[in-house]
């Protein structure tokens, strides 16, 4: 293991490096070598976004520069580069690190200390550790191994772990999407529906109204875990209101589902007024056979 902390400096080529750290405001190129297990970045008040970050080749990398790192007051960030690169593994440490984005990358570990916020969409990562008063807040991602301490958070939408393990007060909230499709009592769709639906304690977790295919997406949260284990809040309550025109139904969100409800004495405007206009084009139509008919009589006298 090499360790490049606070101020020092390191420069190697054609090397075999087991895991690499990066601390402080330490500067590291490395050039023309093969990382075994992990790179390894510590950075303490600081905003960043890593993107695409998988293990591989990296023809060209530097933290600072490709990951958008701003420093805060007191922050701090090692000035990592690669050039000609095999890296088999990326791992992050986060302290007191706000607006952290991560996206589409897979990582060997991450750690979230202090006050850290950051949030992820569709990583993997296979150990996080959260600790103190950090949040995550996890979309489409999973890891293979968590652990929460003190009082830190994860707000999980369709993200999943095969390990948990939670500590003191930490929590994780667990939500799933529901695709709700609103359609009339002639099983047309319903655009413009206002839906909502609340846990089994009447508490309101997610609403949104249809489009134009009738169809919402929601968010719903399904579940709380914390140390002593998990809370559940289905079964959900899910309403459609269309003008005067309502419905409810019952659905455990559990996982990601769908589920349809059907306003039974709703025609849809449009659809009303296609049947207005049918029946206006048929009176006419029989207006205009029975006038032809009156002359045809007229005639024969």
């Amino acid at each position: 293991m090499v360790d490049v902390d606070h101020e020092s400096h390191l420069n190697m080529e054609n090397a075999n490096i087991y895991v690499l750290y990066g601390i402080g405001n330490a500067e590291a190129q490395v050039k023309d070598s093969t990382i075994i297990y992990s790179l390894g970045i510590d950075a303490n008040t600081t905003q960043c976004v890593i993107n695409e970050t998988k293990p591989g080749l990296v023809t060209k990398w530097n933290f600072l520069e490709n990951c958008s790192v701003v420093k805060g007051n007191g922050g701090f960030a090692p000035n990592v580069t690669l050039i000609n690169v095999q890296v088999n593994g990326w791992g992050f440490t986060f302290k007191d690190s706000i607006n952290t984005v991560l996206y589409n990358s897979m990582f060997t570990w991450l750690e979230f200390t202090d006050f850290a916020e950051t949030s992820a969409y569709n990583i993997h990562a296979e150990t996080v550790s959260l600790n103190h008063y950090s949040r995550v807040n996890a979309t489409d991602s999973n890891v293979d191994k968590v652990e929460l301490y003190g009082q830190s958070v994860i707000w999980a939408v369709n993200s999943t772990s095969t390990i948990t393990q939670i500590y003191g007060q930490a929590m994780i909230y667990v939500n799933w999407y529901l695709d709700v499709h609103v359609v009339d009592s002639l099983g047309l769709d319903v655009p413009g529906a206002d839906v909502t639906v609340k846990c089994a304690d009447g508490t309101l977790t997610a609403s949104g109204q249809t489009n134009m295919t009738g169809w919402v997406r929601l968010t719903v949260l399904s579940l709380i875990l914390n140390a002593t284990g998990p809370y559940t809040l289905w079964p959900h309550n899910i309403t459609a209101i269309y003008g005067l025109y309502e419905n409810s139904t019952m659905v455990d969100v559990e996982r990601n589902i769908q589920t349809t409800i059907v306003l039974s004495e709703l025609i849809i405007p449009e659809f009303s007024s296609v049947l207005a206009l049918t029946a206006t084009l048929m009176s006419a139509t029989s207006a205009a056979a029975v006038l032809r008919k009156s002359k045809k009589a007229s005639k024969s006298r």
